[in-house]
């Protein structure tokens, strides 16, 4: 076990009793970033790579390694062979080509911030849930709809091996397990698409909190990570133009365990990057589902690392999230929302607010926002440094209603536009207002 040492001290090591050496160790924080494909895609397909790549070559204190994709029924122990990128630094521009875009341009982020070496652990694995990066223990208080048994069955020969990523535990078991021993500084992680098909979806407000402390417990009592190790996620981008589907909405509402911001009473020292305005219609040659992986990267990144500022790293400077309603009440037949700090609001061709004609819990129960009806943006108007009001005194049909919802980007796409929503922070920062949703009668 080696002691404590200041960030930036660099090392020769010598391992007692046997031959291995191990040459310019640094000191720093390490970090594990997972998930699925929009955590597992790579420097190379992300927008102005060539550019990105220039850059971060020159952050020789930023190291990273990246295992590859397995999976087990088992818990795992790690070998060398399931490395697929060995400890490096961005001056090797191979290497840095097939990292985890989002986890590497955090760390350059703070690294900048801080001054302080990062070290990066990518185990990720596209088309993944939830429930595969989870172990047993954790699943077992949230109690999910089971895997594709023709899929899991291990006794049988016609169970898809490449299927199997997602059995339950499976990652967990290969992937993640054999890394608890390495004391980490936190985790980051960008997941949920591929729980959003599902039944799954309705279980991820539980799923999702039980992983976070799951692996806080396991790799705090084995290593000397911290039982409250910081947390970051990303929230899930766009996908489609046009679909109806209540998935993503549900999803990005869940990795909030329903408080639409993070942290929170029950995702403490948790912080999360909006990215919900980085629609991309672009094909891109690495993927076959066109907009599910934006490659705008480098905005989410900066706003994850933002929120990291503050929650991993303490420095109250940098604010958790972009402007969240603290108080919205009726005013002379209108709705008025009150944020929690100054906003900046930009019209466009679309509001961004929805109204639903039913509670809450209805709204989302099925597979279609169609309950979900989207409010004209004339009816939207800035009415003080942090107030919106929505115009919806003469709507007729809303005056009878005994039970109205509201909600805020609650659609797989609400911004057809890169960085077009339509509230963002008035700050430095100019964090974008998170999904959100509100029963106001």
């Amino acid at each position: 076990k080696l002691q404590p040492q200041d960030a930036g001290t660099v090392c020769h090591i010598d391992i007692l009793g046997t031959t291995l050496e191990l040459h310019g160790v640094i000191f720093g924080d390490v970090w594990l970033c997972s998930g699925q494909s929009n955590m597992e895609q790579k420097m190379r397909n992300i927008e102005n790579w060539e550019e990105e790549i220039r850059i971060s070559r020159n952050y020789s204190n930023i190291r990273f390694m990246d295992l590859e994709r397995k999976q087990s029924e088992h818990k795992e122990d790690l070998t060398y062979e399931d490395i697929s990128i060995p400890w490096s630094d961005p001056s090797n521009m191979e290497m840095l080509l097939n990292m985890s875009s989002v986890c590497f341009l955090t760390a350059r982020y703070w690294y900048d911030q801080l001054q302080v070496p990062i070290g990066l652990i990518g185990s990720n694995w596209g088309g993944t849930v939830i429930e595969a990066w989870s172990s047993a223990e954790a699943l077992a208080e949230c109690n999910p709809p089971p895997p594709k048994e023709r899929h899991c069955n291990m006794s049988s020969d016609l169970s898809d091996k490449i299927a199997r990523k997602n059995c339950n535990s499976f990652l967990w078991n290969a992937m993640i397990n054999p890394l608890k021993k390495n004391p980490i500084k936190g985790f980051l992680w960008y997941q949920g698409e591929a729980n959003s098909h599902t039944k799954r979806k309705d279980f991820y407000n539980c799923t999702f909190p039980a992983l976070i402390k799951s692996w806080r417990k396991e790799f705090s009592s084995h290593s000397e990570t911290d039982i409250h190790a910081p947390f970051g996620f990303i929230q899930l981008a766009p996908y489609r133009e046009d679909p109806l589907f209540s998935g993503f909405p549900i999803i990005r509402w869940h990795q909030t365990a329903d408080y639409g911001y993070v942290p929170n009473p029950i995702m403490k020292n948790v912080f999360m990057g909006v990215s919900i305005d980085t629609y991309d219609p672009i094909p891109s040659p690495a993927y076959s589902n066109v907009g599910l992986h934006p490659r705008y990267k480098q905005v989410i990144a900066k706003r994850l690392a933002i929120a990291g500022m503050n929650v991993a790293y303490h420095d109250r400077s940098y604010p958790t999230n972009g402007p969240f309603p603290t108080l919205i009440t009726w005013v002379n037949g209108d709705i008025q929302i009150e944020y929690d700090q100054e906003i900046g609001y930009r019209p466009s061709n679309s509001s961004h607010f929805f109204l639903c004609a039913l509670p809450l819990t209805s709204c989302d129960s099925s597979l279609s926002q169609s309950p979900w009806s989207p409010l004209s943006p004339s009816r939207v108007r800035k009415a003080g440094p942090k107030t919106v009001i929505l115009g919806v005194s003469q709507y007729q049909n809303l005056r009878n209603l005994s039970v109205i919802s509201l909600a805020f980007l609650w659609r797989e796409s609400p911004v057809k536009e890169y960085l077009g929503s339509s509230i963002y922070s008035r700050d430095e920062f100019a964090l974008p207002s998170p999904p959100w949703k509100y029963s106001v009668r």
